[in-house]
């Protein structure tokens, strides 16, 4: 790529880089990178908040420091970087609704949105490098000046206008035989050709008007011979100059075929006009002319606009003149030129001036011909097809006939806050506070840069009021012909009139009146939903936004009404304030020299005199002094005042007349210089905003005197002031946030059980079991519904233990207005009654009754089943009538067993009964016993073992407590060498591994399992295989034969949901879990375990896809029914159930009752734990019909199908540590290899049994967590030498341990101090982060040590990173007293309490935990590389910022080069020797 502008930037290091191609492209293509990373990097609100704002400041601070173009480009690639962001959010993340009429508004809204985006991005494009090209001499004699015939089209314009224009173009300052003009007179009136004759120019007519101005045009092509064509409209006067400035382009550049100049209006628009609070707005055309044709310029693009410009004849005539097909006769003409591959210009200096559309209604409709003729232009001759344009052109002329679509997206910005407001309708999927962050900083950006490229042509926010001001009324002329280009007529607009009264033009803002009260009324809804909370669900953040976007689109329209109060017109000639040498002349003689104050084509004035100096005297004529010339003019004088000596000019000859169009209009200084504007900062644009919408209001006071402009201005300012508050009160959108480390909600435990059901052991293997309703699973009490309700509750027994007697207590109440001989509820036992009670009157506040059942009537699996019969009146009633209720107490209702141990054999292949038997459903409870002090294979093998019955038992709950040297009186596992004492008894002898079953000989009823051997060894490696081939085994005494140990892989544990493809929830649980029947079916559950360190991002977090099936029939309520989807207990989504009223009849003529239908929900990836419960919960509604016509639905069955799927793929294991929330899930970082070979334990030199049962227990719950066996375990104590690179390492024990192993804890967030744990001391650096925060973390050690202060006796689990291998972890799990450390592990069982364990630091209370975070933490796993970066950049948004701006301003100065050598190719001489 060799760019010569590179050699403008300069020498040295930068110089000799920009100089070498290959470092131009890795760089361009470097901070390209950073750009797109820039867009598309997810970021938390937070994190955009100071991106977003990060990037605008230092944007502004740019643009103050700066005006250079280069810099301009930079910042034209950070807005559009910037708004890509918002439209990449837009459309990744917020596109879900929840209903059609949500889908449909939002859709809506998002594409207004594209389009707008769009149009900023093509904007940027067309205008980022606005030609500035420079009047070109015409060179050679006179004579050679190439020959030009001006037309001034007319049709029904007054002759008093177009005469002013025929003497201004035959005033041109180039030579008379070198030109020739014509009027065009498509009104063929004789008058016109009586003027032409007596004026000295042409005139030319034809018999009919077809193609409108491109026909009259075309006409008169033939007609004449000049080499260019010339052409100004009726009203366009030009300066004396203009050709002579024109012309002599088209000798250097022989391709030229087009030189446009700019349209001046020296009237106001309407918005000029009817605004009269504002002073100084630019008028709706400054911008086209001032920017956009310069722009368009630079890419060769300049568009034809009817008038004020000079044709090459040669390259018409290869277009066949003039385009016609369409009502913009003018840019298709450009676009046909284009595509011959002629060049056109545009020269930015005012050489002509016109009269702009007196009213709005007249306005409207020149832009709706507009709108219409570009729409036509984009249907019939599309610029982004076909041949001959370049990418340039094609892309300004997008950008022009996209532009005249604006107005369904307008309309759609005014009105979508209504969505909410009115509707109740949620279109963007989005918090309030987020939607905020991503908007305001595009939207700042895009102001300012905007404001950068064009504030001296256009203030910011104006364009919104011409655009709404427009919008309703070009729908149609904007729709209409994408559909019908050829529909449409060329139309005339008016210009010159007079209005003798002023008027509020209703007609034309009746569609802004309509939208301003519906606007109004969204803001008091909103306003009445905040003060009456109790009667709307709503956020005070979405209120806001909505209230705040709202107001701003009222600010809008109210400034766009205010231009509809047309203000009256008598002047028939526009003064124009151009001072001017002048002498009057009186009546006797006198001459008084003075100057013009003001002049136009019907008067003038001067500064008034002395009044000696008039008094008596009459002014009869006066000589103006222009162009180095004098004329004379007759006058009349008018008054004398504040506004000086006014005249009038009387009856004129044409001469005279033509000499006033030269003084007045045809001077070639006749029209300001467009930098003479000023430029108007964001704020004073806006401000004169809410000015001009409070002149609506209070237009019947307005007066132009200085004392009602201050009174505006105050009125200004102290609405900003309000506006403001108002925009500051979005703060109130962002979230709170607070030091305090709140738990976290963790998953279910799927270990967590009930406290244990009392029982009494009876000599003789005879026991004695009471389980409340709540020991069986039921979580609340059980209510009973309807005039036939039902439930049922699943009692499971042991298959090595009969009942022998059993009574059921039932503690209920039901409704007192039930009728006692019609009311009872039966009890049954697996379908058998067992009694019936009846319900009378003076029991409905609470009963107790006490039921025997028959011990033949049980089971190992036994269902108790409740039938509640009711009706509160005998003639008809509704079956689901309020009053028919009945509660059964599920904590004082309680089921009482007697039961009898029976003999089934001692075998190992029964195992793991009789230790565990998975249909009872209580907690295991199983010793391990030792001959003494264990060594550590001995404590590796009862590890291993733990895992076993961790896995086991799983979710029923289980605890190993330790013994050493004896007995229990029950089932015990036994870990020793062969002909070891234990309490007198001998172990079995064994000349290698062994396990065996024998009865305890204190209880022939227990059974001991003994893991045997000949030495430590071998106990270790009976239990390996014990642990992971069970099944194997048989016999009462089983020989092992070592098997070698397989390493498990990380993240391979068996119970671990596959994150490699999605899972079917049928794989997960059986279909009984997916299954419900009866009008409350209750939850339906999917438990599943995964790694916890999942890592989503940039995905939210899991996708389930599920199909679901619901009754169908005219009984249930589908306006109030829904299915909600839960995870952990946590909110997802509700579904509603909705009829298929098309399906229904089919469905119902063969017979189905069901409707199956299909969804899909993501699961947040901060809602995933180690454990995991889906939750489908059927809401279903009867239709209440009242008394005789209600329906009792039977036989109902939900169901979520067996196929549904969860997906976690995509998902990366990285996760912040250390978290102590992973560790009671699912015991990560451990349970990373199931295995735990990666796993190093630390215990004390002589480990208290409470130490171990603490262990083994905790190693139980990571074997439940994994599936797999802890077989890889490696056990250590202080004073031994073990690898710990490549192991995480878990410490169990004592607060002394901490001293024993002290280069262990060296980098702990605590130390111990005696008998009480303190924070560690930190840097000055970690505690100013600690103080502040930093961008990952919220710290408080200084909470932690005052916790830890008030606990004298401290149990609780610390973790941080290891000082032997920085990718790993150690989790110390301490007590003061060691028999408080089963307590700790014992706490993590529960839901609440393992809940409230997180962060690095848990102190154990009486029934949970307080946690804190105390150091600095770190990242621990693998990404893949472009993830990592995106990661990265997202959580430090400011250096993203920083990043992306320095990023954009290299763009931007490629971009500057490339630009800079094509304007120097653009504006290349292509003289031609005129000879």
């Amino acid at each position: 790529m060799n760019i010569k502008g590179a050699s403008d930037l300069g020498e040295g290091l930068f110089g000799r880089v920009a100089a070498s191609a290959p470092a131009r492209y890795a760089i361009f293509a470097l901070a390209a990178l950073i750009v797109v990373l820039a867009v598309v990097v997810p970021l938390d609100s937070n994190g955009q908040l100071i991106f977003g704002l990060g990037v605008f400041a230092v944007s502004a601070a740019i643009g103050q420091l700066s005006d250079s173009r280069k810099m301009t480009i930079g910042l034209v690639v950070v807005s559009t970087a910037l708004s890509t962001r918002y439209i990449w959010w837009r459309t990744t993340q917020t596109l879900h609704f929840d209903n059609p009429l949500a889908a449909m508004l939002g859709t809506g809204l998002y594409l207004a949105e594209l389009y707008a985006w769009l149009i900023l991005v093509l904007g940027y494009v067309q205008c980022v490098w606005p030609l500035d090209r420079k009047v070109r001499e015409i060179t050679g004699p006179p004579e050679t000046w190439p020959t030009v015939d001006i037309y001034i089209p007319t049709y029904n314009e007054s002759l008093e206008m177009v005469q002013d224009t025929v003497f201004a173009a035959m005033d041109q300052d180039y030579p008379p035989d070198r030109f020739k003009v014509y009027i065009l007179d498509d009104g063929r009136r004789p008058e016109f050709e009586e003027f032409a004759r007596k004026a000295g120019c042409g005139y030319i007519t034809r018999n009919d008007n077809k193609h409108a101005k491109a026909g009259n045009l075309n006409n008169a092509i033939p007609q004449t011979t000049g080499e260019l064509l010339c052409i100004f409209d009726a009203d366009h006067v030009a300066t004396r100059a203009f050709l002579q400035l024109t012309v002599g382009w088209f000798q250097a550049d022989p391709k030229l075929a087009l030189m446009q100049t700019p349209h001046y209006f020296y009237s106001p628009d309407p918005v000029q006009r009817n605004i009269r609070a504002v002073k100084d707005i630019p008028g709706e055309g400054d911008l086209f002319y001032g920017v956009v044709q310069k722009g368009n310029d630079f890419w060769n693009a300049t568009f034809f606009c009817g008038s004020c410009a000079v044709i090459r004849r040669e390259a018409l005539e290869q277009t066949n003149g003039f385009a016609g097909e369409t009502v913009t006769e003018d840019a298709h003409t450009a676009l046909k030129l284009q595509r011959m591959g002629w060049n056109t210009a545009y020269l930015n200096t005012r050489l002509s001036a016109g009269l702009a559309t007196e009213r709005l209604a007249l306005h409207i409709g020149q832009r709706a011909r507009w709108a219409r003729g570009m729409t036509q232009i984009f249907r019939i001759d599309n610029p982004m097809l076909g041949p001959g344009l370049t990418l340039g052109q094609r892309l300004c002329y997008l950008n022009a006939m996209l532009h005249f679509q604006f107005p369904l997206p307008r309309i759609v910005f005014l009105t979508s806050p209504l969505a909410y407001l009115i509707f109740e309708q949620n279109i963007i999927a989005a918090a309030a506070w987020t939607i905020v962050t991503y908007a305001i900083p595009h939207l700042l950006l895009s102001v300012l840069v905007n404001e950068r490229i064009q504030g001296k042509y256009r203030r910011a926010f104006w364009g919104e009021v011409y655009e709404s001001l427009i919008s309703f009324h070009l729908v149609g002329p904007t729709i209409l012909p994408l559909f019908d280009p050829k529909k449409g007529k060329f139309n005339v607009t008016d210009k010159g009139g007079l209005l003798e009264e002023g008027y509020f033009d209703f007609k034309v803002l009746l569609p802004l009146l309509i939208t301003t009260g519906l606007l109004f009324g969204g803001i008091g809804a909103g306003i009445a939903k905040l003060l009456l909370p109790q009667y709307f669900d709503v956020q005070l953040g979405t209120i806001m936004l909505n209230v705040g976007w709202s107001s701003f689109s009222l600010l809008i329209l109210i400034t766009a009404i205010a231009v509809g109060r047309e203000t009256r017109q008598i002047r028939k000639h526009e003064h124009l304030g151009v001072v001017l040498p002048t002498r009057l002349y009186f009546d006797d003689g006198h001459v008084l020299s003075t100057e013009t104050m003001n002049i136009s084509m019907g008067g003038m004035a001067v500064p008034a005199p002395d009044d000696e100096v008039i008094e008596g005297r009459t002014v009869t004529h006066v000589e103006v002094f222009a162009a180095e010339k004098t004329f004379g003019f007759p006058v009349k004088m008018l008054g004398s005042g504040k506004g000086g000596l006014r005249f009038m000019f009387t009856e004129m000859t044409l001469e005279s007349r033509r000499q006033l169009v030269r003084v007045v209009m045809g001077r070639a200084d006749a029209w300001p210089l467009i930098d003479d504007h000023v430029s108007w900062s964001a704020w004073q644009s806006f401000t004169d905003l809410m000015r001009a919408s409070i002149s609506i209001l209070l237009w019947w006071r307005y007066r132009d005197t200085p004392r009602a402009s201050v009174a505006f201005k105050r009125t200004g300012a102290t609405t900003a002031a309000l506006l403001l508050s108002l925009g500051l009160g979005l703060g109130l959108l962002s979230p709170s946030e607070g030091r305090a480390q709140s738990p976290r909600a963790a998953a279910p435990s799927a270990a967590a059980t009930a406290v244990a059901p009392a029982k009494a052991t009876v000599p003789g293997g005879v026991r004695t079991l009471s389980m409340t309703l709540e020991d069986l699973k039921v979580n609340r009490p059980l209510r009973l519904i309807g005039s036939a309700g039902e439930a049922g509750i699943p009692v499971n027994l042991r298959q090595d233990e009969v009942v022998t007697a059993a009574q059921l207590t039932l503690n209920f109440a039901y409704s007192p207005t039930l009728l006692a001989d019609l009311s009872h509820l039966t009890v049954l036992l697996n379908d058998e009654v067992i009694g019936t009670m009846p319900l009378t009157p003076d029991g409905a506040g609470g009963v107790v009754v006490t039921l025997p059942i028959d011990p033949g009537l049980f089971t190992n699996e036994n269902r108790l089943g409740f039938r509640f019969i009711s009706h509160y009146t005998r003639s008809c009633e509704d079956p689901l009538h309020s009053t028919l209720w009945a509660n059964i107490s599920n904590t004082r209702s309680k089921l009482t067993l007697t039961l009898q141990q029976l003999s089934v054999g001692d075998s190992l292949s029964r195992l793991p009964g009789p230790f565990f038997d998975s249909t009872e459903g209580r907690q295991l409870k199983l010793p391990f016993v030792f001959s003494g002090a264990p060594s550590n294979e001995l404590i590796a093998a009862g590890a291993a073992t733990a895992s076993y019955f961790g896995m086991t038992a799983s979710f029923h709950g289980f605890s190993f407590p330790v013994l050493l040297n004896d007995l229990p009186d029950g089932n015990a596992v036994v870990l020793a060498r062969a002909g070891s004492q234990i309490g007198g008894w001998v172990v079995p002898q064994a000349s290698g591994p062994m396990i065996s079953i024998v009865r305890n000989p204190r209880n022939p009823y227990a059974s001991l399992l003994v893991i045997a051997g000949g030495s430590d060894e071998d106990v270790l490696a009976a239990a390996r295989v014990l642990a992971s081939s069970p099944k194997s085994l048989s016999g009462q005494t089983a020989q092992i034969t070592p098997q070698p140990i397989t390493r498990r892989q990380p993240y391979d544990a068996p119970r671990w949901v596959n994150t490699n493809h999605p899972v079917r929830l049928g794989d997960l649980v059986g279909q009984s879990n997916l299954e419900g029947a009866g009008l409350r079916p209750g939850l339906l559950t999917a438990e599943f375990r995964t790694a916890p360190d999942l890592f989503f991002w940039p995905r939210t977090g899991a996708k389930l896809t599920f199909g679901y099936r619901y009754p169908a029939g005219p009984w249930l309520d589908y306006s109030m029914s829904r299915l909600d989807v839960l995870a952990n207990d946590k909110y997802i989504r509700s579904i509603p159930l909705r009829q298929e009223r098309t399906a229904a009849k089919v469905r119902d003529t063969i017979g189905l009752s069901a409707i199956q239908h299909s969804a899909s929900v993501d699961i947040p990836g901060y809602n995933i734990f180690g454990q995991n419960q889906l939750q489908f919960y059927y809401d279903l509604h009867s239709k209440k019909k009242g008394a005789c016509e209600g329906i009792l639905p039977i036989g109902i069955r939900v169901g979520i199908d067996a196929d549904s799927t969860l997906d976690l793929t995509g998902a990366h294991h990285f996760s912040r540590m250390p978290d102590l929330a992973f560790f009671a899930s699912s015991g990560f970082p451990f349970s990373r290899v199931a295995d735990l070979s990666e796993t190093l334990v630390l215990i004390p030199q002589q480990p208290s049994p409470d130490t171990l049962q603490a262990l083994f227990t905790l190693i139980g719950r990571i074997g439940d967590s994994t599936g797999a066996p802890a077989v890889g375990l490696t056990i250590a104590r202080p004073g031994e030498s073990p690898t710990l690179r490549g192991r995480d390492v878990l410490v169990v024990g004592p607060l002394s341990l901490a001293g024993q192993a002290s280069e262990l804890f060296q980098s702990a967030p605590v130390r111990v101090e005696g008998s009480q744990l303190r924070v560690a001391s930190n840097s000055p650096i970690s505690r100013l982060f600690s103080r502040f925060g930093s961008n990952v973390d919220q710290r408080d050690p200084a909470a932690a040590d005052a916790a830890l202060v008030t606990v004298s006796d401290f149990a609780g689990v610390s973790s941080w990173r290891s000082p032997f291998d920085k990718s790993r972890v150690v989790v110390a799990v301490l007590a003061a007293t060691p028999s408080r450390l089963p307590e700790i592990v014992n706490a993590m069982d529960k839901p609440e309490a393992n809940a409230a364990m997180q962060g690095d630091l848990a102190i154990a209370t009486d029934k949970s935990f307080n946690s804190f975070q105390v150091a600095p933490g770190f990242w621990s796993g693998h990404l893949p590389w472009w993830v990592a970066v995106m990661w990265w950049c997202s959580r430090n948004p400011l250096l993203l910022a920083l990043a992306v701006i320095g990023a954009s301003l290299v763009i931007g100065l490629g971009f500057w080069v490339v630009l800079h050598a094509l304007e120097r190719k653009r504006l290349a001489d292509r003289e031609v020797d005129p000879r």
